[in-house]
């Protein structure tokens, strides 16, 4: 009888105390100016139940992203919402798949945290898709980190690279 009170006591200590971290974090993002709201969570590309959906502004998806987050980006242009600014964490943008070639373009991109990295890639081989800025002064600022590509980042026409101790690694910037 002991026993029985024992476990059914340490039972209830864990069922109130509940888990020690999050068992539901959500550490994939979807990001769509086209189909998206600010108003869902962006748990998944396509508009289903409320408030499951793609989320419609970058920066949003940033801030709600946790360090090593990965969000998936629609094809569009997002250079209405501005610089997206990535100061805390390490994060990885993948063009989401959706046929043939997909263009994200940028206002632009700020790393300002040394010990940070913002990988740009394609969500599958078969994509190709990639990253472009908008061609104004603020296209790329690396104050500090690390702006790592595996896929494509086009700097467009006019555009400006601004390099404090910031760095980029990877396969192809193309500045025009």
């Amino acid at each position: 009888m002991r026993n029985t009170l024992l476990f059914c006591a340490l039972l209830a200590a864990v069922l109130v105390a509940g888990p020690s971290h999050s068992a539901n974090a959500q550490s994939t993002f979807y990001v769509d100016i086209v189909t998206g709201n600010d108003a869902f969570d962006g748990s998944q590309s396509a508009v289903g139940l409320f408030p499951n959906g793609p989320i419609a502004t970058l920066q949003l998806a940033v801030n709600k992203a946790e360090s090593g987050d990965t969000i998936y980006i629609g094809a569009g242009d997002y250079s209405v919402h501005g610089v997206v600014k990535i100061l805390d964490k390490d994060l990885r943008f993948l063009v989401m798949r959706r046929g043939a070639d997909q263009t994200v373009v940028l206002d632009g991109l700020k790393l300002d945290n040394a010990e940070r990295t913002l990988t740009l890639a394609n969500s599958g081989q078969a994509t190709k898709g990639k990253f472009m800025t908008n061609g104004d002064e603020n296209d790329l600022t690396l104050i500090a980190g690390t702006l790592h590509i595996e896929g494509s980042l086009v700097i467009g026409e006019g555009g400006k690279v601004t390099e404090g101790e910031g760095s980029v690694t990877g396969k192809s910037l193309d500045i025009r």
